[in-house]
C-alpha cells in the first residue's frame, strides 16, 4: 500500500516492511522484534536485553570484531535497545551501501553463534550496566516503581534483569529466545532513504526470505493483569530527594492516545510553559526539573510524574503536583490556549522528525503494534479534533484513580 511517500508491503514469508522515500544521502534501517522484556520467562529476567547484546557478538562467518569492522568500514553506525514489549536494531549508513548492510543483518539474524564464551563475557558487561542503573537514582526510581506498580505481572521486572537471573541465562536460553522470536509474524523492517521501493523490496526478499514465518512455540497463557497501589519511602545516600508519582493509564490500543500525549505535553513536557514546571519551579522554586511521561504497552499503561528537590521541599512539591492534576479535571481550557498547546506539541514532533532515524523507528512501531503507519498529516488531523472537554475527560479517567508514590530520601 502506498500513501504519500510511505509504502508498506509483505515479503513471501509474510514479514511486513515499510519504506519511506527521501532524497538524503544517508539511509536508516530498523529491524523491530515483538518480544521485549515482558516476554522473559520467570527466573530468566533480562533474556530479551541479553539477546539484543549477543546479536553483535559473532556469527558463523564473522567474529564480533569482524562484525564491528564490517559495519564501520562502510561508514555506518549501528545501535539497539530493548523495551518492555519490543527490541529494536537500527543502522544508519550511506544509501549506496544498502545491499552490504542487509547482508550483515541477514548474517546476524540467521547465523549468530551464541557462543558460550561470548555469552560469559557479555554477562560481565551487562552486570556493569545494571550497576550503573542501580547507582543512578533517576534511572533506578522508575524501575523500582514498575516493580511495585506491576507486581506479579510481566512488566514488573527490570529490563536488564537481576544478578541472580543473569546467572541463569546461557547460550541455550538465547537460542530458545531466537527460535521463538526471530520469526516473520513477530518482526517488521523499516527503511528510510533514497533507494526506490522496487530495489528495497528486492533486497529485502533476498536477505530476509529465510526467516521462518511463524514460531513453533506458542505461548497460550493469558496473564490476568492488575495494578498495585503503593506508597514507599526508601533511604538512599543522595543529596536530594527523588520522587515518582504513578497512575494507571491506558495501554497501546487506546483510541484517544494522541489526546493523552497532548495532555502529557501540557502537564510535564519539555517546554518551560508546562504546567507542572510553572507551578513547581517558576512559581515556587521547589525543583530544578519536573516532567511527566505516558508509557503505553500491549498489556497496560502508566502515567508518571518525576522530579527531584531538597528534602525539606518534598512534601510540598508532591502536594502541588496533585493540586495541579486536580485542576486539569476541573478547568476548561480556552480555545486560544488549546490551539497554542496543539502548536507546541506539533512543533515538538516536527523537531523530533528532523532526525530521520526517529522517523524510521516510529514507522516500525506503527507497523508492529497498529499494523499501519501514520505520517505527520494524520497527527495534524487528530490534533484538530481534540477539544478541551476531551482533555478534561481524559484527566478525570486517569487522575481520579488512586496515586502511587515512590520517594528516595
Amino acid at each position: 500500500m502506498v500513501e504519500n511517500n510511505i509504502t508498506t508491503g509483505v515479503l513471501s514469508n509474510q514479514l511486513k516492511f515499510v519504506h519511506q522515500y527521501n532524497q538524503s544521502v544517508i539511509s536508516h534501517l530498523c529491524i523491530m522484534i515483538n518480544g521485549g522484556s515482558s516476554s522473559d520467562e520467570e527466573g530468566f529476567e533480562g533474556t530479551a536485553h541479553f539477546f539484543e547484546h549477543i546479536l553483535f557478538k559473532g556469527t558463523k562467518t564473522k567474529t564480533s570484531i569482524e562484525l564491528i569492522h564490517a559495519i564501520e568500514n562502510l561508514g555506518a553506525e549501528t545501535n539497539a535497545y530493548t523495551d518492555r514489549d519490543h527490541i529494536c536494531l537500527h543502522f544508519s549508513f550511506q544509501g549506496k551501501y544498502l545491499a552490504q548492510i542487509l547482508n550483515i543483518c541477514e548474517d546476524i539474524l540467521l547465523n549468530s553463534e551464541y557462543d558460550e564464551t561470548e555469552v560469559d563475557k557479555e554477562r560481565k558487561v551487562i552486570r556493569d550496566e545494571l550497576k550503573y542503573y542501580e547507582d543512578t537514582a533517576e534511572e533506578n526510581i522508575q524501575d523500582q516503581a514498575f516493580e511495585y506498580f506491576f507486581k506479579g505481572n510481566s512488566l514488573a521486572h527490570n529490563i536488564i534483569g537481576t544478578r541472580k537471573s543473569l546467572k541463569n541465562i546461557d547460550a541455550q536460553t538465547l537460542k530458545k529466545y531466537a527460535k521463538t522470536n526471530l520469526v516473520a509474524d513477530k518482526m517488521v523492517i523499516s527503511y528510510c532513504g533514497g533507494n526506490d521501493i522496487k530495489k528495497v523490496n528486492t533486497l529485502f526478499e533476498k536477505h530476509f526470505k529465510k526467516i521462518p514465518q511463524k514460531t513453533l512455540q506458542k505461548n497460550t497463557s493469558k496473564q490476568e493483569f492488575s495494578y498495585h497501589i503503593f506508597d514507599k519511602k526508601i533511604k538512599r545516600n543522595e543529596n536530594q530527594c527523588y520522587a515518582l508519582l504513578c497512575y494507571e493509564a491506558p495501554k497501546r490500543n487506546y483510541d484517544n492516545r494522541v489526546a493523552l500525549r497532548l495532555l502529557n505535553n501540557i502537564l510535564g513536557g519539555s517546554g518551560m510553559s508546562a504546567l507542572l514546571n510553572l507551578k513547581l519551579r517558576e512559581d515556587n522554586a521547589l525543583v530544578y526539573q519536573v516532567e511527566s511521561q505516558y508509557l503505553a504497552y500491549q498489556q497496560a499503561g502508566i502515567f508518571s510524574i518525576y522530579f527531584y528537590c531538597s528534602k525539606k521541599n518534598i512534601k510540598k512539591a508532591i502536594g502541588l503536583c496533585e493540586e495541579e492534576l486536580l485542576k486539569t479535571m476541573q478547568i476548561n481550557i480556552s480555545k486560544k490556549q488549546l490551539d497554542s498547546y496543539k502548536l507546541q506539541y506539533l512543533s515538538l514532533y516536527y523537531m523530533q522528525l528532523e532526525n530521520r532515524l526517529n522517523i524510521c523507528i516510529e514507522n516500525a512501531l506503527g507497523l508492529l503494534f497498529y499494523d499501519q503507519v501514520k505520517n505527520i498529516d494524520f497527527l495534524e488531523k487528530e490534533l484538530k479534533k481534540i477539544t478541551a472537554i476531551d482533555l478534561k475527560n481524559i484527566a478525570k479517567e486517569i487522575f481520579s484513580k488512586e496515586v502511587s508514590k515512590l520517594v528516595y530520601i
